[in-house]
């Protein structure tokens, strides 16, 4: 644990600082309640003006996410939520006031809003930004934030945009192009040659059927086939795909989108779900 001191620089906890802890922790309060009461007389408040007070308030700053953030106080722990979230404008009001770590830990606060994720893919987002960089998201920050947010924005909305590439938000669906035989997910393109007409009855009863389940699947047919006159000729069973046909085209499936895509059987029917 750290606390803040007036210059802005973390004195580390000790046995033999934890009577000059308590002294700044009073004489700290006494200052900023004497400064608050000017401030609130001689200056306009602005509406960031109330989390300015909290910080200066404050021991430190422990932690931020896209709600808010967290401080310390002689009295523990408080949890400190901002309407909207934390963003770029909040930050660029409140960074005067904190130290480069500090800073640190609001700028992630405002990635996270961002990107707006649930908590698995902002952890899955924290782990791809090391991969890019080598460092975690809290090493790599403080040793930029000093030049200002705009400074790591660049870079960050960078990151965002490779992963929801590599990685697509919950909900998004494969394309499939049945003309060029290619099924893409996010950034990822997978092509099929044209004699796989399993695989390519299985994409286009999943796509027709709007990337829901199907229940079964018509064998494709190749186009000079389609052409020929079929007028009153009843579709028989064989005309749709066997188990153990669709078993085939889901394993070609499942190894050619490895790690993105999974395939499984319904009978003799298909459906899919993202691994991502």
């Amino acid at each position: 644990m750290h606390a803040r001191a007036d210059s802005g620089h973390l004195i580390s906890d000790g046995p033999a600082t934890s009577v000059l802890h308590g002294s700044l922790i009073v004489v700290k309060w006494l200052m900023n309640n004497t400064l608050n009461q000017l401030a609130a007389v001689g200056s306009p408040r602005g509406p960031w003006s109330d989390y300015a007070d909290i910080l200066r308030d404050s021991l430190a700053v422990e932690d931020a996410d896209r709600s808010g953030f967290t401080v310390i106080k002689p009295t523990g722990s408080e949890k400190v939520d901002v309407p909207g979230g934390l963003t770029e404008s909040l930050y660029k009001e409140l960074a005067y006031l904190v130290t480069d770590d500090e800073k640190g830990l609001l700028a992630k606060g405002v990635i996270d809003s961002l990107l707006r994720a649930d908590w698995h893919t902002w952890h899955s987002f924290q782990g791809f930004f090391c991969e890019i960089v080598g460092e975690t998201l809290e090493e790599w920050l403080p040793g930029v934030i000093h030049d200002g947010f705009d400074a790591v924005a660049a870079p960050l909305r960078e990151a965002i945009t490779l992963y929801r590439g590599e990685f697509p938000p919950p909900g998004t669906l494969p394309s499939w192009n049945r003309a060029k035989h290619e099924l893409s997910f996010g950034s990822r393109r997978w092509t099929f040659q044209s004699g796989a007409f399993i695989i390519v009855a299985v994409l286009d009863a999943l796509h027709d059927n709007s990337w829901e389940p199907v229940e079964e699947i018509a064998r494709w047919i190749p186009m000079q086939d389609q052409l020929r006159p079929t007028t009153g000729v009843k579709l028989k069973r064989d005309f749709y795909l066997s188990a153990t046909e669709i078993r085939d085209a889901l394993s070609a499936l499942k190894e050619k989108t490895r790690g993105v895509l999974m395939w499984h059987l319904k009978g003799v029917g298909a459906w899919w779900e993202p691994m991502v």
